[in-house]
C-alpha cells in the first residue's frame, strides 16, 4: 500500500500528484491523501491511468461535499475532471530509473544503502522499497534498507521499488 498526496495549484487549473516524501509545488493547496494498492493496480508509470484519475475525482468530491465553504477553492470548476490537468510532481512521481553503488563493510558491519532517484539525483526514501539479499550466509538487509555483513563474501543487493516496481541492485563486499 503506498501514500499519495493531492494538491491544486493557486489558479484551480492543476492537480498535483505526489508520493512519499516528495512535497507538492509552492503555492498549492494539500487536498487531502489516499492509499493505493500498487500490486493489484500500479499508478505509476501512466498518469492517465484509470487509479490516478478516479482517486483524483474521489478527493475533490469528497473535499466539495465535506464542506461547502471549500468551494470557493474551485473557481474554474475543479469538480470537472476536463478542465484540469493531472501532473505527477516530485522525484519518486517522476524517475525514470534508479540508481545505487556498491558497498564495503567489515565483518561484522552493517552499511546504509543509498539509492538515487534519476534523473533528478535525489536519495530516495528507503522505506518506499522491498529489500532482498541474493546470500543472505553473506549479507542481509533490513526493510530499511540497513546491510549488515555476515561473513567474508559478496551479495548482491536489490531494491524494488513498492510504488513503481523499478529495481536496483549493487553488490555488498563484507571483508
Amino acid at each position: 500500500m503506498s501514500t499519495y498526496e493531492l494538491a491544486i495549484s493557486a489558479d484551480g487549473k492543476t492537480a498535483y500528484l505526489t508520493f512519499g516524501a516528495d512535497s507538492p509545488p509552492g503555492g498549492s493547496v494539500s487536498l487531502g491523501t489516499f492509499d493505493h494498492n500498487e500490486s493489484d493496480d500500479p499508478v505509476h508509470p501512466h498518469a492517465g491511468n484509470h487509479a490516478l484519475f478516479h482517486h483524483v475525482r474521489d478527493i475533490l468530491n469528497k473535499r466539495e461535499a465535506g464542506s461547502p465553504a471549500d468551494n470557493a477553492m474551485f473557481p474554474y470548476n475543479i469538480t470537472n475532471m476536463q478542465a484540469i490537468s493531472i501532473v505527477r510532481h516530485g522525484p519518486a512521481m517522476n524517475a525514470e530509473y534508479l540508481t545505487a553503488a556498491d558497498v564495503t563493510a567489515a565483518d561484522p558491519g552493517t552499511v546504509a544503502a543509498v539509492v538515487k532517484y534519476q534523473p533528478a539525483n535525489v536519495n530516495a526514501n528507503n522505506n518506499d522499497f522491498n529489500w532482498v539479499s541474493s546470500d543472505p550466509t553473506k549479507a542481509t538487509v533490513s526493510a530499511a534498507g540497513v546491510v549488515t555483513g555476515v561473513a567474508n563474501g559478496t551479495s548482491t543487493i536489490t531494491a524494488t521499488h513498492k510504488h513503481s516496481g523499478l529495481s536496483v541492485s549493487f553488490v555488498m563486499t563484507t571483508t
